[in-house]
């Protein structure tokens, strides 16, 4: 059982639209040293698969965990990812969570994250693309 809920701060990549800040709930477990699960509702447009991965940020000291859809219900690439120069056309969204340095959940966006979820997120998308074997127009 939840022990309790709080909002944190992450940064989004929607399926349509600019990349943002979003206010996502967490439920925190009290299960020997703690945890947190984000409640993707509203989040992605699919959530038949959601995938993670763990991003460590060498320079910044930081990690980020990055969730995230390969495709999404309708539509072609990521316009949130397209905005940027170079943006792959990726069919998914994505939500980048800073993870806490204390305990095991996760903590608000600090100033400067921005940039360094973008670099977290285009991190998961080259190891995506490396393991699959995928070309970019088919993600």
């Amino acid at each position: 059982m939840a022990t309790s809920t709080r909002t944190v701060t992450a940064y989004r990549f929607p399926k349509w639209g600019r990349p943002h800040v979003y206010s996502i709930v967490l439920e925190h477990f009290a299960i020997d040293e703690g945890f947190d699960i984000p409640l993707f509702h509203n989040v992605f447009t699919v959530l038949g698969q959601v995938f993670s991965e763990r991003i460590e940020v060498n320079l910044q000291r930081v990690t980020f965990d990055v969730f995230y859809t390969t495709s999404a219900s309708t539509g072609g690439p990521n316009e949130a990812l397209l905005s940027f120069p170079d943006g792959p056309a990726w069919k998914g969204e994505f939500l980048v969570l800073r993870r806490s340095k204390i305990h095991n959940g996760y903590v608000n966006l600090r100033k400067g994250d921005r940039t360094t979820a973008l670099a977290a997120v285009f991190d998961v998308i080259h190891d995506f693309k490396a393991h699959s074997g995928q070309c970019w127009d088919r993600l």
